[in-house]
Parts: structure tokens; sequence; C-alpha cells
């Protein structure tokens, strides 16, 4: 992450929208406001900033990107959910402010920073065994705490929250690809809703995109739950199955902590409920799926030609996306084989 401070220069074409919500939030606090850096993240713009008034304490300012991989963006929508899940005593960033258009162009939100540590599967498989089995024994009851939300309180009860809606949803990133196309998430698409009439499911408040890279720890206990853009109704083994990315067997490692078995064991346990292997094998397919086609997404917007602010880096999409297919496929087989 960059540590450049104060104003936003250097960053290009960012640097005047920033500048602009900058000086905004220091108007609105009457205090001095000042850039520490760009915070990580590929969905979202993210600037991390101090105030004066306010010492020792840092904040988030995330905007809707211009472009991005799932299309549609909703700051106010956001901002609503994680008023109503902070008042149900989940622990998500508390909304200091939205901001609209009419400040800079995009609409904006200001988060207050949760400091922790953010573990990646490297880190997590460099624990001793038992933290790792305490990690993931609190990854999955945050997870199933999460799930029994009383979603129709934090969420449009108009939402679609079948595999069809899911299907919409992110089909529509694949059909605004310009350059990047892929068979196989054409005929995953077409699999998925084919195979789905024997997922009813359940409801629940889906995060969708649950994972280490968007956690807050404390030693083994969580603090912070991030990125909630793509939170929705739906099957709650969606999240299970995108925690599972890349366990592909049952003694594949998930996310550095613990086998597959193991983890999906500790989950039926905080869940109460079985999880029968070929619905988690479905659920990963749609998991994968949608993986791919925001990687896919990201790999359109590397590569467009009218983009000429392209780093080559951004390719990387693209083995992100072979290994996807890949895993797409063994899957499906792994599926078809259990009939």
């Amino acid at each position: 992450m960059r540590t450049e401070t104060g104003s936003a220069t250097g960053w290009g074409v960012e640097s005047s929208l920033i500048e602009r919500i900058r000086t905004h939030i220091a108007a609105h606090w009457g205090a001095d406001v000042r850039i520490v850096g760009r915070a990580p993240g590929h969905s979202h713009d993210g600037w991390i900033m101090t105030c004066a008034d306010r010492p020792g304490q840092r904040f988030l300012v995330r905007t809707e990107p211009r472009d991005g991989p799932f299309l549609t963006y909703d700051a106010i929508r956001e901002a609503e959910l994680l008023g109503g899940l902070a008042r149900l005593g989940l622990p998500v960033p508390h909304v200091l402010m939205v901001g609209g258009p009419e400040i800079c162009g995009v609409r904006f939100l200001v988060l207050d920073w949760i400091d922790g540590v953010v573990h990646t599967p490297h880190s997590a498989a460099c624990l001793g065994g038992a933290e790792r089995i305490a990690y993931a024994t609190e990854f999955v009851q945050t997870l199933t705490r999460l799930h029994r939300l009383p979603w129709t309180d934090l969420l449009d009860r108009g939402q679609d929250p079948s595999v069809s809606g899911l299907l919409r949803q992110f089909g529509r990133t694949l059909d605004q690809l310009v350059v990047v196309s892929s068979v196989v998430l054409d005929y995953v698409r077409v699999w998925l809703q084919q195979a789905a009439v024997a997922h009813s499911g359940e409801v629940a408040l889906v995060h969708g995109d649950f994972r280490l890279g968007n956690l807050v720890w404390r030693d083994a206990r969580i603090v912070g739950i991030l990125d909630w853009e793509t939170a929705r109704v739906g099957d709650p083994l969606f999240d299970l199955a995108w925690s599972c990315m890349g366990a592909t067997s049952g003694e594949s490692p998930v996310m550095g902590l613990v086998s597959r078995d193991e983890f999906v064991a500790l989950y039926a346990r905080a869940a109460g409920r079985d999880v029968a292997v070929r619905d988690l094998i479905f659920w990963q397919v749609a998991a994968a799926w949608v993986r791919g086609c925001t990687e896919a997404r990201l790999l359109d917007l590397s590569v467009t030609p009218d983009r000429p602010e392209t780093d080559a880096r951004d390719l990387s999409w693209e083995f992100g996306l072979y290994r996807t297919e890949h895993e797409l496929l063994s899957l499906i087989d792994q599926y078809e084989q259990g009939r």
C-alpha cells in the first residue's frame, strides 16, 4: 500500500476526485483531513485518511468505480445495510458519512477503520495446528451467526433468492464483455440453471465474499467483516462454498486453515445442519462461476482498447480465469459422477 501523505498528488486522474472528497470531508468536520494512502481491493477504490481532531484514528473512503467487476453499485444500500448490521451487533465498520455524485461525480462512503490483522491463506497456513482450528471455528461460527440474522429487516424483500436470480445478476457481467470471452463460463451458466432444480435450499442473508481477505482479526477473534457490496438474499451454502474456493476434494486445504472435510464439519456443527457433499459441490460450482465472471470482467476492463491506463499486471486476471475454468470443469465432473 502506498503511504503518500497530504493531498492526492501523484495519483493521475483519480487525484481530482479524491481531492474533492477530502475537501468536502474537511469542511463538513471542520478539521484538517489528510490522505494516508490507498486501500487494497479490486471492486472499489479505497483511500485511507486521518483527521486532525481525531488523533490516532483512521478512516476509509470507498468510492463507486466508474467501471468494475459487478457492473452496478449502490453505496446508499450498503450504508443502510451496515447500519442495520451494526444495530444487530455484528462487527462491521460504522458509516461516518455518505456522499453523492454532486460532490465528486460518484457516490462514496466514509467508514471507520477497524484495527487488526487481515490474514491470507499463506499467513493462516503458518499458524500452529490448534490456532488454525480456533480460527476456522471462529470463522464458521461468525458465518452461521450472520446467516441467522433477520434478512427481511436488512435487505429488499423483492430480491430473487433463487439460483436463477444469481445467474441473472452475474450473467449481466458476461453479457457486457467486449474483448474477453469464455466458452466454459457460458456452458456453466446453462449447467447451473439445469442442475438448480435439485437444490431449493434455505433463504438467508448472504455476504457474497466471505473469506479471510474481508475479515479483521485480533488473535483468533473476528472484529470486523468488510466489503458488503455483493450482499444479497440467497442460499447460505453459497457463502460456505465461496470460503472453499479452490478446494476440490475433501483433503484440500480451505484458506490454509483446515481440510475441506474438517471445515464443512465445523460449519455443520455451528449451523446445526448436515451439509451433503453433492449440495456443497453444486454451490462450489456456483461460487466459482461468480468468481469467473468477476475475473473475466476485470480482464476485459484491462485489455479494452479505449482504456489507455491499462496496467500490464492486470493481465494476471487471465491466469486466474484459466484456473477457475479448470476448477469448474473438475467440480462438475465430480457432481455428475455422484449421481
